[in-house]
């Protein structure tokens, strides 16, 4: 399951598909989806095949939209390129403003496989189509426990850049703060901490050193390092905005399950009873939170 839609959109007149752009994004947001359309302007001297093979390098690409007629490449001589790259499956949309029938048949001629066909005034109602379609397999139990796993994963890295980059403008007061608030985090765990709480560097150098090589192991679970996260950004009085938002990967307010339990529900309960559970509105919540979270950590590091 995507958070975000990588779209090639190949037309020859930019301006003519402003408007379908612009559908295409509020469309997809209504799922929680960003997209991110990379719009490819067929050059009048026919070289769109050398710009199109550069865009296809692109591993992570999901749908590409393509005006039928254009100079120096016909429509279906583009998926000959395209299915001569790594994309043999790539979704591909072409549109035309001339009748439908002669383009399912030029298409039906080189018997071009996972290619859509839509009237330029109805090209919207196509896409909607066609990515209903391909949500209802990124929408399973399956695919959403794997952007789970990835997404948080991915946060849980991102603190200790977040915790580095504030841990070195420190003052030696605050690192102490520090080393008290984790040994207090230790503590809080359960018998199977205590001896490694005993062993805990006291002494300012070696908690530096501890605190870089273990930060992100075995040693502190993704609830510890964004305890530490917290606190280090508390303690160089970080934004409150940017903070609540940090917050919110463990702790909400609006009744909506934090990304922190969703990971664990997804995680280590069973198909059958995360079921019960898993719904469209549920898809749609994983996705904007993803955002949200990524989108803060940005911000954080961009003002770092």
């Amino acid at each position: 399951m995507k958070t975000s839609y990588n779209i090639i959109w190949v037309d020859d007149d930019p301006s003519s598909t402003d408007t379908d752009q612009a559908d295409v994004s509020d469309f997809l947001e209504e799922y929680g989806i960003r997209a991110d359309i990379t719009f490819v302007e067929a050059p009048v001297d026919g070289s769109i095949r050398e710009k199109l093979e550069h865009h296809l390098t692109d591993p992570d690409l999901d749908l590409l939209l393509v005006d039928y007629h254009m100079e120096g490449l016909s429509g279906d001589q583009l998926v000959k390129v395209i299915r001569e790259s790594d994309h043999i499956y790539l979704p591909v949309i072409f549109y035309s403003s001339s009748t439908v029938d002669d383009l399912l048949n030029a298409v039906r001629d080189a018997a071009l496989d996972g290619v859509y066909i839509a009237n330029r005034d109805f090209l919207i109602n196509k896409i909607r189509d066609v990515v209903n379609s391909l949500l209802v397999k990124e929408q399973t139990v399956k695919q959403v426990r794997g952007l789970l796993m990835e997404g948080v994963s991915e946060i849980d890295t991102r603190f200790e850049e977040i915790f580095f980059r504030t841990w070195d403008d420190c003052t030696e007061i605050q690192k102490s703060g520090l080393e008290g608030y984790l040994k207090k985090i230790i503590i809080e765990k359960a018998k199977s901490a205590k001896k490694r709480c005993g062993e805990f560097p006291s002494e300012a150098a070696a908690f530096d050193e501890h605190i870089r090589s273990s930060f992100l192991t075995a040693n502190y679970d993704t609830y510890t390092r964004w305890r530490l996260t917290n606190k280090i950004l508390e303690l160089v009085g970080h934004t409150p905005a940017d903070l609540q938002t940090l917050k919110e990967f463990v702790n909400r307010e609006d009744g909506q399950a934090p990304l922190n339990n969703l990971r664990n529900d997804y995680a280590h309960k069973s198909r059958k009873l995360l079921s019960d559970e898993h719904s469209l509105e549920r898809c749609i919540e994983i996705r904007r939170e993803l955002r949200s979270q990524f989108a803060n950590i940005d911000s954080i590091l961009g003002s770092e």
